[in-house]
């Protein structure tokens, strides 16, 4: 892999799903174990919870402990119960991201920065192709661009390969200032 190449890596959904954030030191350990072979490659570990998984913030930090320190860990809500300032401070105690989630063109959620850095996951655009234009690819620079933290982007709008056009003209339009 290049020279300062990061790949996030997906949380399994047996811990999230399955198991509701329960009893997490063997599920973690065995990702990390996994994950492990990536080396200095390693990103931030996403977790993401079902949209019918209620606010549990002892089982979110049980999960979040088990992860090594070193380790930035976002993860994504789908529920709304997780909103609230307590887990708010959990996430924060364990420098772990609150995902920005932009689903049909909008964040569904509190823009918290929980972490000295953060993870936004782009999931729309506009078509049946989903494609972010120029005014949206805009805004979500100015966005970044003042928040002076490291940021990871991940689109998943990619039916017609938009994902890779819409990431480039971020990224251009970021270095353009």
């Amino acid at each position: 892999m290049p020279q300062g190449f990061v790949l996030s890596a997906k949380l399994s959904r047996y811990l999230t799903h399955v198991r509701g954030l329960r009893d997490p030191d063997g599920p973690v350990h065995l990702f990390m174990e996994r994950a492990s072979h990536l080396g200095s490659h390693l990103g931030p570990v996403v977790m993401q919870l079902p949209p019918t998984r209620r606010r549990d913030e002892d089982g979110l930090e049980r999960t979040l402990r088990a992860f090594p320190a070193h380790v930035r860990v976002a993860v994504e809500f789908r529920h709304q119960s997780w909103f609230v300032d307590s887990v708010r401070d959990v996430l924060h105690r364990h420098n772990a991201a609150l995902i920005w989630a932009d689903r049909r063109g909008r964040l569904q959620h509190p823009e918290w920065i929980t972490a000295d850095w953060m993870y936004l996951r782009l999931h729309g655009g506009s078509g049946k192709a989903g494609n972010y234009g120029p005014r949206v690819i805009d805004a979500y620079a100015s966005r970044l661009s003042g928040l002076g933290c490291d940021a990871y982007l991940h689109f998943n709008n990619d039916a017609t390969g938009n994902a890779v056009r819409n990431a480039l003209a971020l990224k251009a339009r970021l270095r353009a200032g």
